[in-house]
């Protein structure tokens, strides 16, 4: 049985529209056997977030492959539990890896101030600071703090020496 509020939006015109080109099939109100719609529609498909969230700790390939066929995964969030929130960049972004979010980005993920901390994006990063003081002390994904997201990328072995003053200074910014 579907629910009233989901009869409503896929008997609606415009919602017709959008089952037809999702491929999911209509429901006719005098038609009991149905196919079931989906229980995470409209939503994404809990366990392919899930997967980009889990790839982008540290698998560019698995995220690649995934944002490509689905750009709209680059943008994934999962709850680990009691408000652990965590999006498939703040993954990348604590674990300091910069081609992950990079490729996560392009595909339309929204940077946050722990990307940019983990980027050495030491102006912006001081701004939000000056903006709204004490955001440096709320903690990310998993609990990680600030700095650590900039520590985390100074610490990677793909860091070029080009890039490294960037994240040293905002290091220094945050705990100064």
């Amino acid at each position: 049985m579907v629910d009233p509020l989901r009869r409503s939006l896929l008997t609606a015109p415009a919602a017709c529209a959008a089952v037809a080109w999702l491929g999911l099939p209509a429901i006719a109100e005098d038609t009991p056997s149905a196919p079931a719609v989906p229980t995470h529609f409209p939503r994404q498909d809990p366990e392919l977030v899930r997967a980009v969230v889990g790839a982008s700790h540290a698998r560019f390939d698995q995220v690649e492959a995934i944002v490509s066929r689905q750009p709209e995964l680059a943008k994934g969030c999962v709850d680990w539990g009691y408000g652990d929130w965590e999006s498939a960049i703040g993954a990348a972004s604590h674990m300091g890896d910069r081609r992950i979010a990079e490729c996560l980005m392009e595909h339309g993920a929204r940077p946050t101030l722990f990307t940019m901390a983990m980027l050495g994006q030491r102006d912006a990063v001081m701004a939000a600071i000056e903006a709204q003081p004490g955001i440096q002390r709320i903690p990310g994904p998993h609990g990680i703090s600030l700095v650590q997201h900039a520590r985390q990328r100074l610490g990677r072995s793909d860091l070029p020496a080009s890039e490294r003053p960037a994240v040293e200074s905002t290091i220094l910014a945050l705990e100064g």
